[in-house]
């Protein structure tokens, strides 16, 4: 697998971060640790801690498991994630659509990344992935030689976020990814599912504010190709 990455620098314009991911395939895990390299952590299912060997070497990554089923254990796994980012300094990768989508097609995004962000005080760097399909399509067990494009969009700032407008900053942040997939605005009107608990809530249409990037500060961490 190759990749083909624009806006590489923007993955060092400040850390820690949450990095989130359109999820398309199980390559994606490998794109993510390919392009962040250091300091991070991620978030994935239960099940997957369950399975032989593959549960274990993200247990040794430091991945926190989440039951989806169980909104009130979802947001107490995510407490050892706020003090990895403030007292750790690590980044965390989530995928916000929360699970691999069988198209393509960007899926809903649920609230959990965001929230994250909000609370440990950092910015969102978004990460997207055009055709990691490409590589492993779902349920393939064998994967496939192909150059995957990515695109790291630059830092969204989330210090003046707040929770009773975190459906919007849901809602803008998608429509980066719709746009650079070039796919359909029309659904907009995104159903974010909050990590509290309830029926999945439609966000409010509202027109897309200049998304505020975070300044750009001297870094002399080398590139992901220097880096080979």
């Amino acid at each position: 697998m190759k990749l083909d990455v624009t806006g590489e620098h923007n993955l060092w314009v400040k850390r820690p971060a949450v990095f989130i991911f359109n999820h398309q395939s199980k390559a994606d895990v490998m794109i993510l640790a390919k392009l962040v390299r250091r300091d991070m952590g991620g978030v994935a299912k239960k099940e997957v801690g369950q399975m032989p060997v593959i549960g274990q070497l993200f247990k040794f990554a430091g991945a926190v498991f989440v039951d989806r089923k169980n909104s009130a254990n979802a947001i107490k796994a995510m407490e050892p994630l706020v003090d990895a980012i403030k007292k750790e300094g690590k980044s965390i990768c989530i995928a916000p659509e929360g699970t691999r989508t069988l198209t393509p097609k960007l899926g809903p995004f649920k609230k959990g990344a965001f929230h994250l962000a909000m609370q440990a005080g950092v910015p969102i760097v978004p990460i997207v992935i055009h055709n990691s399909v490409d590589v492993a399509p779902k349920n393939d067990f064998v994967m496939r030689a192909a150059t995957v494009k990515v695109d790291v969009l630059p830092p969204v700032d989330t210090s003046k976020w707040r929770v009773d407008t975190i459906d919007d900053h849901v809602a803008d942040v998608r429509k980066l990814y719709l746009k650079a997939l070039g796919q359909s605005g029309k659904d907009t009107a995104v159903i974010a599912h909050d990590m509290a608990g309830g029926k999945p809530v439609k966000a409010r249409k509202t027109k897309v504010p200049a998304v505020k990037p975070v300044k750009k500060r001297a870094s002399n961490r080398p590139s992901a190709e220097a880096a080979e």
